[in-house]
């Protein structure tokens, strides 16, 4: 799995299995429909042996309560070791996708508009 590629990082991924909507059974029961082997790069972008040119910019939003949470850090760190400048937000304590489970949360609202104002940010 990606989330093994690196010992240096934290893993939500056996951190957090709990939350609503992803778990790591419903990760690895989409995992292996994928079909592509755990090593390969086309699995994950994590897995690729570089990322530049890719983007000039690039905008995080990640969710605490989520098994993925540290795969999207690494993710980041990788952009930003290759000189892609970046910019994250993080929503502490809340699920993967939380913005369409949960509408009316304030953070909901406050997640829609994050996203609007990355990708301003991204093409500015």
């Amino acid at each position: 799995m990606p989330w093994q590629a690196s010992s240096e990082v934290a893993l939500s991924v056996d951190e957090v299995d709990d939350a609503p909507g992803l778990t790591v059974k419903s990760i690895n029961f989409f995992a292996n429909k994928y079909g592509a082997p755990y090593d390969d790069e086309r699995y994950s972008p994590l897995l690729y042996s570089s990322r530049k040119g890719l983007a000039k910019k690039a905008f995080f939003q990640t969710c605490g309560w989520d098994p993925r949470r540290d795969e999207a850090i690494l993710y980041r760190q990788l952009f930003q070791h290759e000189g892609i400048e970046t910019r994250e937000k993080i929503y502490q304590g809340l699920p993967h996708g939380f913005w369409t489970t949960c509408p009316g949360l304030p953070e909901s609202k406050a997640a829609k508009q994050d996203s609007v104002d990355g990708v301003k940010w991204m093409l500015g």
